[in-house]
């Protein structure tokens, strides 16, 4: 299935672009908010250090 999105077309079973704006629609306090997010693709197995311990993550 072709999806279009802010000009953008893409196949729906794919991973999303690198860098691809989303626009969340929101309330915060009463008030209508929009958060705006950057999609990164997930990196498996992508080295963390959390307190001098490291973990992969995924």
């Amino acid at each position: 299935m072709k999806l279009s999105y802010r000009g953008h077309s893409y196949e729906a079973n794919t991973n999303p672009v690198a860098g691809q704006d989303i626009a969340v629609p929101g309330t915060y306090r009463g008030t209508k908010t929009t958060l705006h997010m950057t999609r990164v693709p997930v990196q498996h197995q992508t080295p963390l250090t959390y307190r001098g311990v490291r973990h992969l993550g995924g």
